[in-house]
């Protein structure tokens, strides 16, 4: 039974949650988004986590029930399929942080030079 953990759907909602501040902090950015920001960053990458432990958790139950001949594929499809929670969470995480840096790169360009 696949889980909407191992689906990765709590993965794409945070992650676009995230995406979105990092939208809305490179149109206007403001310090009060940040920590928002990092909170969610974490909430997509503890998912993205979550869903390839269960994923692996689930391969292992199944290759465990399988003939011998068919438990090396199962089991590398399987981990191949569970490591894309985490590689989609860390490409959202990646992306929005790049987002983000373009605000902090406005806001550090609307105020100016630094005073000597």
């Amino acid at each position: 039974m696949v889980t909407i953990f191992e689906r990765g759907l709590p993965t794409f909602a945070f992650g676009l949650l995230l995406l979105a501040i990092g939208i809305f902090y490179a149109l206007r950015p403001d310090r009060r988004l940040l920590t928002p920001f990092v909170a969610l960053a974490l909430a997509c990458l503890g998912f993205g986590v979550l869903g390839t432990v269960m994923g692996a958790a689930s391969t292992s139950l199944l290759a465990g029930r399988l003939p011998a001949a068919e438990q090396y594929v199962t089991t590398l499809t399987g981990l191949a399929e569970a490591l894309q929670n985490l590689l989609f969470a860390l490409a959202l995480v990646i992306l929005s942080t790049l987002v983000l840096a373009i605000g902090t790169l406005r806001a550090a360009l609307a105020a100016g030079p630094e005073p000597r």
